[in-house]
């Protein structure tokens, strides 16, 4: 659902503006801010596995975002 939110071609029919929203929000950084080229991926293929959401910011930096409700090493809330 977040995926679908952030991407700028999602359903919502509102373009990239809740991928803008979330970098002014949440990414105080003001490198981050000032990136021309900024790309989503959803289910981001790396070496040994894959990144659930990935933005990429001028191929310098980036963000993951990871879904893991089910990992041993963290609490479930129900």
């Amino acid at each position: 659902m977040i995926g679908e939110l952030l991407n700028p071609k999602g359903t919502h029919l509102q373009g990239s503006a809740f991928l803008r929203s979330f970098i002014n929000h949440l990414i105080k950084d003001s490198i981050l801010k000032k990136c021309k080229d900024v790309k989503l991926f959803l289910e981001y293929v790396i070496d040994d596995g894959r990144i659930d959401i990935f933005i990429d910011f001028d191929n310098k930096h980036g963000v993951a975002i990871e879904k893991k409700p089910y990992a041993a090493d963290q609490e479930l809330i129900v």
